[in-house]
């Protein structure tokens, strides 16, 4: 794999995650949820899980 390439794979991948928070925000805001409520579901996704033990966000058990 060239460098290129991995740049740009690293570049799409940072611009899906960036389109999924922009949908979750937008569809917070469309239900009327707060920014607490939106935080803790893009935690729950495994993709998103904080590597940070008793990290107040996502509230990971230490």
């Amino acid at each position: 794999m060239t460098s290129l390439s991995l740049a740009v794979r690293v570049h799409l991948a940072d611009a899906l995650v960036w389109a999924h928070a922009r949908h979750l925000i937008a569809a917070a805001a469309v239900a009327g949820h707060r920014l607490n409520a939106v935080t803790a579901r893009w935690a729950q996704s495994p993709a998103n899980r904080c590597i940070r033990p008793g990290c107040p966000r996502c509230r990971r058990a230490p």
